[in-house]
C-alpha cells in the first residue's frame, strides 16, 4: 500500500462543458499509464458537465463557485462575476490546503479560474515558499479570455494549435496537440455495429452538438428528417444535449418540434447525453457535429467523415477558426449557420432541407467520405495526452526514466492562412474589407453600388459574408452594426430581406436601454447604417421602396436623413404620390438636418411648381443649413431640364433674387455662396444657349 508521501496528488480543473472536461480525463488516462501512483481530485462547478462525467471515471469531485467573465468591464455583471470569483478562490484555497497537490492541470474556462488564482494567492501569502505549478492546456485555435489572463500565473502552457502560440509567452508555451481518450483512438467498427444491431447495409448517422447541445443543430436535423425519410436503411442517433434552462430546454424543444412533423420518423433515436459516444462514433458512416476543439479532434483521431457546423459569435470566433483550419486540408465539410427571422426574432438557424441535401450527398458518395476520413486521420494526433503527461511529470520533477512513457512524434503544427489574412474582431474585419475595396463606409451614398469587379479584391468572399451575416444575431449592438456594414460592403444580396426586417423592426429596447435614450432593440445607428448598406447593395425594388417610406417616419433623425439621401440616388425612378407626400412631410420636420435633406431630395422628385412653392418659405430663413438644402433643391430641379419650361425658369430667377445670400458660416469657404454661384451659372448657361 502506497503511503500518502509516495502518492502523487494532482488537481484537475476546468469544466462547464464536456469540451473542458474530456481533455483532462484523457490527460489523466495518460498520466496513470505512465505512473500509477497518482491520486486525482477534480475541481469544477456544480452546474457543469463534470457533475455527470467525472464520477463515472472514479475521480473525486469538489466544487469552487465561478461563472463566465462578462464582456463589459464596467457593468453590474462584472461586479457580480468578481464577487462570485472571490468566494470561488476562497473555496479553492481550502481545497489546496487540504489536498496539497503537486500540480494543477487546468483546461481553461471559468471553472478553472478559482483553482489557478488560488495557487497564485497561496504563493503570495507564503512569500514564494509554497509554489504549486500550474499547467494550462488551451484547446482552441483562438484562446478564450480566461486562459489568456490565467497564463500569467501558469508554469507551462500547452496548446493544440500553433495559431494559439502568439497569444501566450513564448518562453513557457509549446504545441502539444489535443488530448484524446483512448476509446476514440482505437475504435472497433464491427464490434460497435454488432452492439448497436446494425447490418452491413445500414447507414448510421450520428448527430451531436456538444455536451449541452446546439439549438441550431437540434432543430436543423429534425427539420431535415422529412427530407431523409426516403432512406429506410438510414439510422440516426441524435444526442441533443443537457441544456435545461428557462429560455431553452434541449430535449423538450426537440420533442415538441418532432410533434410538428407530418410523419413521425423511424430509425431515429434521441438522447440527452451519450456516455457511450465512442461506440456510436465507431459505428458511424457520417457525423454532424459542432466545431468545438474536442469534437473536431476526436473525430479526426477516429478518422470519421463529418459535416461541421460551427457556432458563430464566440469570443475570438474560436469554433469557426477551428473548423476552417480543418476545412483547408479537406478533412471536413463545413456548413455554416444562417441568420433567420423566427418567433424569437433574429436567430441563428440551420436549414433542414440544405442539411439533408449535404447528408444525402455524402452518404451517396462513399469515395468522398473516404477522402474526408483519410484527411481527418492525417489531422488527428494520437499522442497528445502522452506528450502532456511528460510535461506534467517534468514540472513535478518526477524521473521520466522510471515511467512507461517513450519518445513521441512531434505534434502537427499546421497554421491557418485564414487567421493570418482576415482578423476575427468585427471592426477589424470591416476595416480590412474597406481597405481592400479602397472605399470608406461613410462614402456609401457618394460611392453607390459596389461593383462585382471590386468584390474580386476580397479574399474568401463567402467567409466574409458569412461573418457579416452571423454578426446580425450578436447580442452586442455594436457587433450587429458591424455586421450590417460588412453585408453592405460585400453586396450580400441574399440577406436583403433580413436587413429590411431589421430596419422596420420595432421590438422595444430593454428597460435599461430606454433609460439611456434607446428606442428599439435595433438601435438608431443600426437602422441608419442599413440604409447606407442599401446604397452599396444597389437594389431598388418594391420591398426596398416600402422600407424607405417606413424609414422616412423613423423616430431617429439620422435614419430619416439617410433615407432621403438614398432616395436621391434613385431619383431616376418614377415618382409616386405617396413618396412625394412623405418627402413633403419631412420638409416640415423640426430637425434641421432632415429639413435640409428633404428640401434637397424634393428637387429630384417634385414638380417644378411644387419644388418652388415648397422652398419659398425658406428664402429668408436665418439657418444656413436650411438655405443650403433649398439651393441644392433648385440645382436638382435644373438638372431635370425636361421638366422646366420658360415660365419656371423665370420664376426660379425671381426666387434667386429674393434669396438671402449672406452666410454666418465660420468655415474657411462659403458653401452657401458656392452653391448659389453654381445655380447662377446654370441659369446663365441656359440663357446663353
Amino acid at each position: 500500500m502506497k503511503t500518502r508521501r509516495e502518492i502523487i496528488r494532482i488537481i484537475l480543473t476546468g469544466g462547464g462543458s464536456a469540451g473542458h472536461v474530456t481533455p483532462l480525463l484523457a490527460i489523466a488516462e495518460a498520466l496513470s499509464e505512465a505512473n500509477p501512483t497518482i491520486e486525482y481530485l477534480f475541481v469544477g462547478v456544480r452546474q457543469g458537465m463534470e457533475t455527470q462525467v467525472v464520477p463515472r471515471k472514479g475521480i473525486k469531485l469538489r466544487y469552487a463557485c465561478s461563472r463566465g467573465m462578462p464582456e463589459r468591464v464596467f457593468s453590474y455583471e462584472m461586479l457580480r462575476f468578481l464577487v462570485i470569483l472571490f468566494f470561488g478562490i476562497a473555496n479553492a484555497l481550502r481545497i489546496l490546503l487540504s489536498f496539497r497537490p503537486k500540480i494543477i492541470i487546468a483546461s481553461g474556462g471559468f471553472s478553472s479560474a478559482p483553482s489557478v488564482f488560488a495557487a497564485a494567492v497561496l504563493k503570495i501569502l507564503s512569500i514564494g515558499w509554497w509554489r504549486i505549478p500550474v499547467y494550462i492546456h488551451e484547446q482552441n485555435a483562438t484562446p478564450g479570455r480566461m486562459n489568456r489572463f490565467a497564463a500569467r500565473m501558469a508554469s507551462h502552457i500547452g496548446v493544440s494549435h500553433s495559431t494559439a502560440l502568439s497569444f501566450f509567452p513564448s518562453s513557457k508555451t509549446k504545441v502539444v496537440g489535443y488530448p484524446v481518450r483512448v476509446s476514440f483512438i482505437k475504435p472497433d467498427r464491427q464490434k460497435a455495429r454488432t452492439q448497436l444491431q446494425l447490418s452491413p447495409e445500414d447507414e448510421y448517422l450520428v448527430v451531436f452538438g456538444g455536451s449541452q447541445g446546439a439549438r441550431t443543430i437540434n432543430r436543423g436535423i429534425i427539420d431535415a428528417l422529412p427530407f431523409l425519410a426516403n432512406r429506410p436503411r438510414l439510422h440516426i442517433f441524435h444526442a441533443c444535449g443537457t441544456m435545461s434552462g428557462i429560455e431553452y430546454n434541449a430535449l423538450e424543444d426537440c420533442r415538441a418540434r418532432l410533434q410538428t412533423l407530418p410523419n413521425q420518423p423511424t430509425n431515429y433515436k434521441i438522447v440527452e447525453y451519450a456516455h457511450d459516444l465512442p461506440i456510436h462514433l465507431a459505428a458511424a458512416d457520417l457525423v454532424v457535429i459542432r466545431a468545438g476543439a474536442g469534437s473536431l479532434l476526436e473525430i479526426c483521431a477516429a478518422g470519421l467523415p463529418a459535416i461541421v457546423i460551427p457556432k458563430a459569435n464566440l469570443p475570438g470566433d474560436s469554433q469557426v477558426a477551428n473548423a476552417r483550419e480543418l476545412e483547408k486540408s479537406q478533412a471536413i465539410e463545413l456548413f455554416f449557420e444562417e441568420p433567420q427571422w423566427g418567433e424569437e426574432g433574429l436567430i441563428e438557424a440551420v436549414s433542414g432541407e440544405a442539411l439533408a441535401a449535404s447528408i444525402v450527398n455524402l452518404l451517396d458518395n462513399p469515395q468522398r467520405r473516404a477522402t474526408l476520413a483519410e484527411a481527418a486521420k492525417r489531422n488527428g494526433d494520437l499522442y497528445a495526452a502522452q506528450r502532456i503527461a511528460q510535461e506534467v511529470l517534468r514540472l513535478i520533477k518526477k524521473d521520466i526514466s522510471q515511467t512507461n512513457i517513450v519518445p513521441l512524434p512531434e505534434p502537427i503544427t499546421n497554421s491557418s492562412r485564414y487567421l493570418n489574412t482576415l482578423p476575427t474582431t468585427p471592426i477589424a474585419l470591416r476595416r480590412t474589407v474597406e481597405n481592400l475595396l479602397n472605399v470608406r463606409w461613410e462614402a456609401a451614398f457618394d460611392h453607390g453600388m459596389i461593383e462585382a469587379e471590386e468584390l474580386k479584391l476580397l479574399p474568401d468572399l463567402s467567409y466574409i459574408r458569412y461573418r457579416g451575416a452571423a454578426l446580425l444575431v450578436n447580442d452586442n449592438w455594436k457587433n450587429r452594426n458591424e455586421g450590417v456594414k460588412i453585408l453592405g460592403l460585400t453586396r450580400h444580396h441574399s440577406k436583403l430581406d433580413l436587413l429590411l426586417k431589421m430596419l422596420t423592426d420595432r421590438t422595444p429596447a430593454s428597460p435599461l436601454q430606454r433609460r439611456l435614450g434607446g428606442d428599439f432593440f435595433q438601435v438608431g445607428f443600426i437602422r441608419r447604417n442599413i440604409i447606407s448598406a442599401l446604397a452599396f447593395l444597389g437594389i431598388w425594388d418594391e420591398r426596398v421602396q416600402a422600407a424607405i417610406l417606413f424609414a422616412l417616419k423613423d423616430p431617429y433623425y439620422e435614419v430619416r436623413s439617410a433615407a432621403l439621401r438614398l432616395l436621391r440616388n434613385k431619383a431616376d425612378l418614377k415618382c409616386r404620390e405617396t413618396l412625394v407626400s412623405a418627402i413633403r412631410h419631412c420638409i416640415a420636420d423640426k430637425n434641421l438636418e432632415v429639413k435640409s435633406e428633404a428640401l434637397h431630395t424634393f428637387g429630384y422628385y417634385g414638380s417644378p411648381e411644387d419644388v418652388l412653392d415648397a422652398g419659398h418659405a425658406y428664402l429668408l430663413d436665418f439657418r444656413v443649413i436650411v438655405r443650403i438644402g433649398l439651393l441644392r433643391s433648385w440645382q436638382a430641379l435644373l438638372s431635370r431640364e425636361r421638366v422646366m419650361n420658360d415660365v419656371m425658369y423665370e420664376k426660379l430667377v425671381e426666387e434667386m433674387n429674393s434669396f438671402l445670400l449672406p452666410s454666418v458660416s465660420v468655415q474657411p469657404y462659403f458653401p452657401l455662396k458656392e452653391q448659389y454661384s453654381r445655380i447662377h451659372s446654370m441659369l446663365l448657361n441656359r440663357e446663353g444657349s
